[in-house]
């Protein structure tokens, strides 16, 4: 499949999925969340037996702390890591982590390395909300959606005819 991902943290103690995908271009990298240091996020994908790979891009769902860890901001300066997260969520994230150079923020559908395309979807969550994601890349998509307490009318629309889903 042209879209893989796993799991490293799924919890108020830090939030972090390995985005892997087939493009065009060759296989790319992305983290979707930050809410584990590089370091913790190094040891788990050396459990789960991934070798760290070189990240393309971050996407953020949203800028709370177990999403977004203050502990990247040497590793995104050092790597020139681009951070991607809801434009509501910018000036949390350039406060919290994110270098401003580095920081880019969306509201409409994106493209954070060529060929991989998310399209957000606002979700109810504290008083800014977050981002649910229909990923697509190869040809595959995935729908993705986190801190979901209910299903908001239009998002099972969606995530229509999606390959796989993420919850």
């Amino acid at each position: 499949m042209p879209i893989s991902f796993t799991v490293l943290g799924s919890s108020s103690s830090g939030n972090a999925t390995l985005l892997s995908c087939e493009t065009p271009a060759g296989p790319r990298h992305l983290l979707v969340d930050a809410g584990l240091g590089p370091r913790t996020l190094a040891r788990r994908l050396e459990v789960a037996g991934i070798a760290p790979p070189r990240l393309d891009a971050i996407v953020i769902t949203h800028a709370d702390s177990d999403h977004l860890r203050g502990t990247w901001r040497r590793t995104l300066e050092r790597d020139r890591i681009h951070v991607h997260v809801p434009a509501a969520h910018r000036e949390e994230a350039a406060r919290e982590a994110v270098p401003r150079d580095l920081l880019r923020a969306f509201a409409t559908p994106f493209e954070p390395v060529p060929g991989v395309r998310f399209e957000p979807f606002v979700v109810p969550h504290d008083r800014t909300g977050s981002s649910a994601f229909r990923i697509s890349c190869g040809g595959a998509s995935l729908g993705w959606a986190t801190d979901l307490g209910r299903v908001p009318p239009g998002l099972l629309e969606h995530f229509a005819g999606i390959d796989a889903i993420a919850i």
